[in-house]
């Protein structure tokens, strides 16, 4: 999935100036933000940024260099460069992503991309379908090998470890995006039949987990380089183990532990008192900022909008939005398209797009300038070129393919004015979870 797919990525950046990082936050002020939705999250106008949020001069120098290439000061030259360049991400991921050897090798990131990007492109339903219709037939092709495991008997460390809650989440939505198919319904049986045989094996939650969640959910780290070995690290394997949790309490036909939802709650309760640190705290750590900004990013799109099929709303999400808006130019800076793809998704999440934000119109047109730069193409870009060779061992085979495919993934979905859908099985998993760790929040 995803979340999977970006550990591999974190080590490989761009080029940093250190000097540039975050001059422009200053002090530990922090912004009010709007308690719900029908307070507008955007905002439209720099001079209506607050301080926290502003750039400094020598930032805005270097926006203004990184935007000199094209003049796309109006909205409408925005939205048709960015529905081009919108256009070609989704071209590129399904090429890449239906190759047989990624589907072979990382066959469930895969599906993960091809879904999340097809369900933003709601503006062309043929394609769209189109793209579902392939995704319905990898993921019926993924089940056949967890059918044959069943034979022999499934585990706990087959569920924990296989891809199977990615296959079943995802089969979930798109049984009810696609007209009825009976080879679909019957391999999500049969996965739905492989998770209950392995949750008995497991016997409990923690036991699923990896770990005990009253445990891990007191920890708290001390310091901002301590966070970021933690957003990398446990507390990302927790981010998995929610959203796995959150698409498996969302198949009526799974059996999940007791304590499911609870624990899903409670690791929301426990982000919005983690200590998050700005990116003045980073300064000579530009890696670090990156690691815990798609750590962000990917709580946001992954867990909190459902793959970015929802929307999210500020009082349940506090402290991911002020994450966003105080550190989003100090990630701009760092040139990462990745994790610039992705805050712009996360701005998205709030419907917060180019037309009505200053701060997203800002990273669309760096995204744009980055566009031109690698030839119209995202696969090309050179920012995200590996830093050892090592990076082309242990696990990760394929490995050319694999970051193509990462980099016009995590660009789907940054540009344009979305269409977002009503939070349904997993989104109404994950709404009841926010909702109840707002609860304990406010207690």
């Amino acid at each position: 999935m995803w979340l999977l797919a970006t550990l591999f990525i974190l080590c490989v950046t761009s080029t940093f100036e250190k000097e540039d990082v975050t001059s422009f936050i200053q002090g530990a002020t922090r912004v009010q933000e709007p308690a719900s939705m029908d307070v507008s999250p955007c905002v439209a106008r720099v001079e209506d940024l607050p301080k926290v949020w502003k750039l400094s001069v020598r930032e805005q120098q270097t926006l203004a260099e990184l935007k000199a290439g094209t003049d796309r000061s109006n909205n409408a030259q925005r939205s048709i460069a960015g529905a081009a360049a919108a256009r070609i991400a989704f071209d590129e991921l399904l090429e890449v992503a239906l190759r047989p050897g990624m589907i072979r090798e990382h066959g469930e990131e895969a599906l993960d991309a091809v879904v999340s990007c097809a369900s933003t492109w709601t503006d062309i339903p043929d394609l769209q379908e189109q793209a579902f219709g392939r995704a319905r037939d990898m993921l019926v092709g993924l089940g056949v090998h967890f059918a044959q495991l069943k034979k022999q008997g499934s585990t706990c460390e087959e569920l924990k470890d296989g891809g199977v809650p990615t296959l079943i989440r995802h089969g979930n939505y798109l049984r009810s995006r696609l007209p009825h198919n009976a080879t679909l319904d019957k391999t999500l049986h049969l996965l739905a039949d492989f998770v209950n045989e392995a949750i008995v094996d497991c016997e409990d939650l923690a036991t699923l987990l990896g770990f005990e969640p009253s445990r891990r959910l007191a920890i708290f780290p001390e310091n901002a380089t301590k966070v970021a070995k933690d957003t990398g690290g446990s507390l990302y394997s927790a981010l998995i183990a929610a959203v796995d949790i959150a698409g498996m309490l969302a198949d009526e036909n799974i059996k999940m532990p007791a304590g499911a939802l609870q624990f899903l709650g409670d690791f929301w309760n426990y982000l919005s008192h983690y200590p998050f640190p700005k990116a003045t705290e980073l300064v000579d750590q530009p890696s670090s900022l990156i690691s815990i900004g798609h750590f962000v990013t990917d709580a946001a799109i992954n867990f909190a909008s459902g793959s970015g099929i929802y929307t999210v709303e500020i009082s349940y999400t506090p402290w991911m939005y002020r994450f966003i808006r105080e550190n989003f130019y100090a990630i701009l800076q760092t040139g990462n398209i990745d994790l610039i793809g992705k805050m712009l998704k996360t701005l998205q999440a709030y419907k917060c797009n180019s037309a009505n934000d200053v701060q997203a119109r800002d990273g669309l047109n760096f995204l744009l300038q980055r566009f031109d730069f690698g030839n119209h193409s995202w696969v090309k870009q050179a920012d995200l070129r590996e830093t050892s060779a090592v990076n082309r061992q242990g696990d990760v085979n394929n490995y050319e393919d694999f970051l193509q495919m990462h980099r016009a993934w995590a660009v789907c979905g940054a540009f344009g004015q979305r269409v977002f859908e009503e939070p349904e099985t997993y989104g109404s998993v994950v709404r009841q979870a926010m909702a109840f760790a707002d609860s304990e929040t406010e207690v």
